[in-house]
């Protein structure tokens, strides 16, 4: 999980969903407190569970 701070959100990937390791990327708005799942573009890694990982910002933005 990373925090976007510059949209006020969590970003969630992978997991578990019903028994089964999840590829998901769901989004935590911290100024509603709901959840939505997210459509990356371009191939989904492979579901994972206990894997970090890391956004980063350009310093242009």
């Amino acid at each position: 999980m990373v925090m976007d701070a510059q949209n006020d959100r969590l970003i969630l990937f992978g997991g578990f969903q019903n028994g089964v390791l999840s590829n998901r990327v769901l989004a935590y708005s911290m100024d509603e407190g709901t959840w939505r799942e997210l459509t990356p573009k371009g191939t989904a890694p492979t579901p994972a569970v206990r894997r970090p990982r890391l956004m980063t910002r350009s310093a242009t933005g």
